[in-house]
């Protein structure tokens, strides 16, 4: 009777006590979620792109989050989450949380040993994902920088993910994950820069079979490629591969000289390693900064990068089919370019087998570069080159038994063999009447001189030299922008290349111009055309026509430059001559250079230089520091 009169007692508080448990089974995981503080954790946090010391996420889709997406937080959204790992299963199927989420409910699965779901959804979209990007590696891809494009200027990065393993068939099929800013087809090109550097468009991951991209890289823009493969164990692969499939409705800011396609898609290798390899950037994050980061990264006691892989574009196979011919047989070729109507079948029967095979190679390579590569904005391909492609292909189909299989471009060194892209040097200048303390920083520079893999190209952002003596500290030059692209002609019949060089910035006049012991500070901006062609063991020659205007001293002056350059990873030579006629004063000025870069460390080299002009010389040593 006692017991019977507790439990009436009791029942009109059973439904308050057991409301947690039965009302909102979440609840007492919530709360050990909370004990735990995992909204706090560093893992969750990247799940959802909220960076260190930051309260909201740099995500601003709200389709993204489970919360309120006004006020989204890192608390909020583990409540939610835990919430819609226990709720009924949503309709569609697709629209359920635990199919849109997968990485963060894996995530609290395994810090809260959650039980099974008991109605859990079929999930048929994320499962045939998974299916498409069950990846046996991933890799991430340095494309080289393209001038054509100004965001493309530093290279660009993809996030490639392979599947069944040594499996050459499933190559079409591999995806590989973009990241870019959405900017209208009509955006004039001054908007484009203002709104790339300053903000002003959204930007997002887009997935596409890597073979398509790498063929409009390779082939339309003629670009190299390198795959860094990393050494990532299967529970590392399927965290990324759940976490894009989560970032499928994220939208991003997008800034060109940080929130790029570098710092995002080394957020998602963050996301993989669970550690912050690839930190915030406070200014400035290129693509040769991640990768740098990658090839010296070790995970679980071996190196992060596995293995590199290199594909060159159409134009340095082709290139390299031309050099490697004898010059007899590349003045066939030429002949044959040259008269496109010719049948070259006939014409070159007087040649023995192998030599009208490598003859009929290079055309081929020279209709894949030509052809190949154009894109739906491009004119329309030329019929005369399309009818002379199909006669070469009938020509080397009739060849007996040729194998060009032994054939392979030289591979161009990946882009961690050189220097890392941060510049600081500390060194000394005498001009033979003082001696000045040299101080130079530039967050992207390549130039000539350097160890760079590609030593025809010269790309500087921000370069500053100060000097200091006893007047004090000066800043001497402040170039915002130095590109220089030394393309040599490579002998091919209707490949006349154009090299080019352009500069704006700050540069200090000299004395006797600007009007008082020091110089002052101009405004000048450089540019300038010509050619270029290489010489023998590696060297390069160049000259060019060049104009340079400089705002309060001279507005335009005109002249010309001739170089050199020479040498290779050890040591580096570059003598270069210019001279120039000053339109508003009527005189001629020239100037004689020499730089030497000695090569201590990958990343350490001592520069020497030394200048003549207006009668006075000017020598420097400084010691240079890469990262």
């Amino acid at each position: 009777m006692r017991a019977l009169l507790m439990l009436v007692l009791l029942l009109p508080a059973w439904p308050a006590c057991a409301g947690t448990s039965l009302e909102d089974p979440s609840a007492v995981w919530r709360d050990r979620a909370h004990a735990l503080h995992l909204d706090e954790a560093p893992q969750w946090r990247r799940l959802l792109h909220i960076p260190p010391g930051a309260t909201r996420s740099e995500i601003a889709a709200p389709a993204f989050f489970l919360s309120a997406p006004d006020t989204p937080s890192a608390r909020t959204e583990l409540d939610a989450a835990l919430a819609a790992w226990f709720a009924p299963a949503a309709l569609p199927a697709d629209a359920d949380p635990r199919c849109r989420f997968p990485a963060r409910l894996r995530w609290l699965q395994e810090q809260l040993a959650l039980p099974a779901a008991t109605d859990a959804p079929a999930c048929p979209a994320l499962r045939a994902w998974q299916r498409e990007a069950q990846a046996q590696s991933v890799s991430m891809v340095m494309i080289s920088g393209y001038f054509g494009n100004p965001a493309s200027s530093f290279g660009h990065t993809l996030l490639k993910i392979s599947g069944v393993a040594d499996s050459p068939d499933a190559r079409p099929l591999d995806p590989s994950l973009n990241f870019g800013a959405d900017v209208p087809d009509d955006e004039p090109d001054v908007l484009y820069v203002l709104k790339g550097v300053f903000g002003g468009y959204e930007a997002r991951f887009s997935a596409a079979p890597h073979e398509q991209r790498e063929r409009r890289y390779a082939r339309t823009e003629f670009r190299d490629l390198w795959e860094y493969e990393l050494a990532l164990d299967e529970a590392q692969r399927q965290r990324i591969t759940d976490h894009l499939w989560e970032l499928r409705s994220a939208r991003f800011p997008y800034h060109f000289f940080d929130d790029n396609c570098a710092y995002r898609h080394g957020q998602i290798i963050n996301v993989g390693l669970q550690r912050d390899l690839i930190p915030r950037p406070r200014l400035w994050f290129s693509p040769a900064e991640l990768f740098e980061r990658l090839a010296g990264a070790r995970n679980d006691g071996h190196a992060l990068v596995a293995r590199i892989r290199f594909v060159p574009s159409s134009q340095r196979l082709l290139y390299a089919r031309f050099a490697a011919l004898e010059p007899s047989l590349a003045r066939r070729v030429n002949a044959l370019l040259d008269e496109p109507q010719a049948d070259p079948d006939p014409a070159l029967r007087d040649l023995p087998e192998a030599d009208r095979g490598a003859v009929l190679d290079t055309l081929l390579a020279y209709y894949a570069y030509r052809l190949d590569g154009l894109d739906d904005d491009a004119a329309p391909a030329d019929p005369a080159q399309l009818a002379a492609r199909e006669r070469a292909r009938r020509a080397y189909a009739a060849l007996p038994g040729h194998d060009d299989a032994g054939f392979a471009a030289a591979e161009l060194p990946p882009p961690t063999a050189g220097t890392a892209p941060m510049l600081g040097a500390l060194g000394a200048q005498h001009d033979g009447d003082r001696t000045r303390v040299e101080l130079r920083y530039a967050p992207y520079f390549q130039d000539l001189v350097g160890r760079h893999i590609d030593d025809s190209h010269e790309l500087r952002v921000f370069d500053a030299i100060a000097r200091a003596d006893d007047a004090g500290l000066r800043l001497d030059q402040l170039d915002f922008i130095g590109l220089r692209n030394l393309r040599p002609a490579p002998g091919i019949a209707g490949e006349n290349r154009l090299s080019w060089q352009a500069r704006a910035g700050l540069r200090r006049s000299a004395p006797d111009r600007g009007g008082d012991a020091r110089g002052r500070l101009r405004a000048q901006a450089e540019a300038g055309a010509g050619q270029a062609l290489h010489g023998p063991a590696g060297s390069l020659a160049y000259a060019m026509l060049d104009l340079t205007s400089t705002p309060g001293e001279t507005p335009l002056a005109a002249g010309a430059l001739a170089g050199l350059l020479g040498g290779g990873a050890a040591w580096r030579v570059h003598l270069q001559w210019s001279g120039q006629y000053d339109l508003r004063r009527e005189d001629w000025r020239s100037r004689v250079e020499a730089q030497l870069r000695l090569s201590v460390a990958r990343q350490l080299e001592l520069r020497g230089a030394w200048q003549r002009a207006a009668e006075r010389s000017a020598f420097s040593l400084t010691l240079a520091r890469y990262w």
